[in-house]
């Protein structure tokens, strides 16, 4: 019926103006125009009133997709019952496009996080790493929000504490003390792609396991397992590049993923002298073993050269991780507990031939009740560059959850290392963090 409104308006414009040819008086062909004009306008107001409304039905149904996938999450402890709901009922990509995504393009979601540390150690740190004292660790921002229908960009700015870097026995360390600005992340993520495919264009952290893709808010410790630390540096594995995930359309959660970005990282890559990218392949599987224990089993492998070459040395990392959540239903704001491994293991060309070294975490965590959690973690790291190094950690957490937005936690670790004199010694560390946040928060992966 709208497809005949404007067909008729025209022959009806036609027959006034053959009619006003013939010497039809003045005040009547005007009256008629002006008609014309009211109905042109009707149907115009009409329209827009049907797209109002089909925009505010697209809305709700994308707000019921969510409660439901988050009634659904909450009930079974688990993402895959939601991502099963959500498919069917997601509504294409400019119909997902609301009110509340265009306004995302003049006002991003704003959260600004801050990270406080007290820290006491026993071991002579000579000015290379934090010793006794509190230190404002990190101030991160971040900037989060839709750009049209098919695409979503995310930047976070880190303004952090650096240190000396650490000096041979005997010398002094390098640079000083002092705070540094750095992109950590600032990725366009594109939705709409065919087959379920996804894809992230920009710097990010890479997909390395459980741990690597996290920021440090996010963790359940004080500081990454040392196996992060050793393998890939202070920074974790970031890079710029670019990445391609699939959801497969599977009975379980099953997500696939291929990075491609540039290999500097200093620890297992080449750093400074990188010529060439790491290519890294991730998968990921949810299984729901009750309504409230999931199982989730990921695996991971990245390759690069690690001198300036093209691969006469070359670096290979394997990584597998294992993760069971029990959440009950009736009792998930109160009980709750998270079990998680991962191992990597690596293999790098070096000038004294290959060195096959690994590492692992192990690490527990139990709400106790809806404010308080506990959390206890066993580390073992060698190192890429020797398989004679090696680090062991004893560590014990207790957060408080005082909000949404603000946690406390204190810290215990014990490491054991077998380094030789005069940096042999073990070392106790004590931590007392404070993580707050303004503003928005990201929802962080299950």
């Amino acid at each position: 019926m709208r497809h005949m409104i404007p067909g008729f308006l025209l022959s009806l414009s036609l027959c006034l103006t053959a009619w006003a040819d013939v010497g039809k008086p003045e005040s009547e062909l005007e009256l008629l125009k002006a008609q014309i004009e009211n109905l042109r306008k009707d149907f115009e107001q009409s329209r827009q009133r049907d797209e109002a409304e089909v925009m505010q039905m697209q809305n709700r149904i994308r707000e019921l997709a969510d409660q439901l996938a988050e009634q659904r999450a909450a009930q079974s402890g688990g993402a895959s019952v939601a991502y099963t709901e959500v498919q069917q009922v997601q509504p294409p990509a400019y119909a997902a496009f609301g009110q509340r995504a265009i306004s995302q393009i003049f006002n991003p979601d704003i959260a600004v996080i801050g990270d406080v540390l007290g820290q006491y150690t026993s071991h002579e740190n000579e000015g290379q790493r934090p010793d006794d004292e509190f230190i404002f660790r990190e101030l991160e921002l971040n900037f989060a929000g839709a750009l049209d229908p098919f695409a979503r960009a995310d930047v976070t700015i880190s303004i952090e504490k650096e240190f000396p870097e650490s000096a041979l026995p005997g010398e002094e360390p390098e640079g000083e003390e002092g705070f540094a600005i750095d992109v950590e992340e600032a990725y366009l993520t594109v939705l709409s792609l065919p087959h379920g495919l996804q894809a992230r264009v920009g710097k990010m952290r890479e997909k390395f396991g459980k741990a690597n893709p996290l920021h440090g808010h996010s963790l359940p410790w004080v500081e990454e397992p040392l196996m992060i630390q050793n393998f890939f540096g202070d920074e974790g594995l970031t890079g710029e590049g670019a990445e391609v995930s699939w959801l497969a359309p599977t009975d379980h959660y099953l997500e696939l993923t291929y990075e491609i970005f540039n290999n500097d990282n200093d620890s297992s890559f080449a750093g400074g002298d990188h010529d060439d990218v790491v290519h890294l392949a991730h998968a990921k599987n949810l299984f729901e073993l009750s309504d409230a224990t999931t199982l989730e089993v990921g695996g991971t492998l990245a390759t690069a050269p690690n001198d300036d070459g093209h691969g006469a040395n070359r670096t290979w990392l394997e990584g597998a991780d294992l993760t069971v959540k029990w959440l009950p239903p009736e009792k998930s704001l109160y009980r709750g507990l998270t079990w998680q491994t991962e191992a990597l293991f690596s293999q790098k060309d070096t000038d004294v031939g290959e060195q096959d070294t690994w590492g692992l975490y192990s690490s527990l965590e139990y709400r106790l009740s809806r404010r308080w959690k506990a959390a206890a973690r066993y580390d073992y790291s060698e190192f890429p560059d020797s398989e004679d190094l090696r680090e062991k950690g004893y560590s014990a957490y207790l957060t408080f959850l005082q909000s949404e937005f603000v946690f406390w936690r204190l810290g215990y670790m014990f490491v054991d290392r077998n380094f030789a004199d005069p940096v042999d010694e073990d070392e106790h560390l004590v931590w007392l963090q404070l993580n707050f946040g303004l503003g928005a928060h990201r929802a962080h992966e299950y």
